[in-house]
């Protein structure tokens, strides 16, 4: 069976029928997902700047697969609904970055609202922000902490990154002599995307897939066992 069928069966069996969906990932990319994990109905994900339970959601098809791992949002009221909607998963109202701190979280309210509308910055004042409400002050760690008291297991399977012009540094808060997630998620933008993949690459890691600006950072370990499914 060539990849083009390998993929449509999949999307027809991956389809949703009690929320009528096949995706809730803006791009596409919890179908990838499935694709790369179509033989592990129990993984572990850290998902960072998750934004809601569902809506735009990577890890929404996985959970509902069996999965369970930690959310991390600043956003107060998305947290009610992690609480509510992930009960299986730590849900941390945190921010994360390289140095741990408190920053101001702001949220937009202007006529374009969505996942990329709420920021985190040092101080309450920035004059390119005038539609964005100071929400209150957000606790930010990096990665290592937050995966050490946790206890997150070193080859765990998932780690899922966007959080607006931010995924390289939460990327570098990470210890990687003690976790190296076998898939990556990370948005690269256009400053950043070079300096993530030259960063991914002497982590031991390889670009494999692209959904618009959602890119797929496997190691390449794991590559090797799953690539001939492809």
């Amino acid at each position: 069976m060539d990849l083009v069928k390998k993929i449509v069966n999949k999307l027809l069996m991956s389809f949703d029928i009690l929320n009528n969906k096949i995706s809730y990932s803006q791009f596409g990319e919890d179908l990838i997902l499935d694709y790369i994990f179509i033989d592990e109905n129990k993984g572990f994900f850290v998902d960072v700047g998750a934004y809601d339970p569902k809506l735009l959601s990577n890890t929404a098809k996985l959970y509902a697969r069996g999965w369970n791992g930690i959310n991390i949002e600043p956003n107060p009221k998305a947290m009610k609904k992690f609480n509510s909607q992930r009960k299986r998963d730590v849900n941390l109202g945190v921010g994360v970055a390289a140095k741990e701190r408190t920053l101001i979280y702001k949220q937009n309210t202007g006529l374009f609202r969505g996942a990329d509308a709420n920021n985190l910055f040092e101080s309450n004042s920035n004059k390119h922000e005038l539609n964005h409400n100071v929400v209150g002050k957000i606790k930010v760690l990096p990665l290592s902490k937050i995966f050490k008291q946790h206890n997150v297991k070193r080859d765990f399977d998932l780690l899922d990154v966007d959080v607006e012009g931010m995924d390289f540094e939460v990327l570098k808060s990470n210890n990687w002599s003690n976790w190296t997630p076998k898939c990556i998620i990370v948005e690269e933008g256009l400053s950043d995307g070079t300096k993530i993949e030259k960063f991914l690459l002497k982590k031991g890691y390889s670009k494999r897939f692209k959904a618009y600006i959602s890119a797929f950072y496997l190691r390449n370990d794991f590559w090797i066992k799953i690539k001939n499914r492809f």
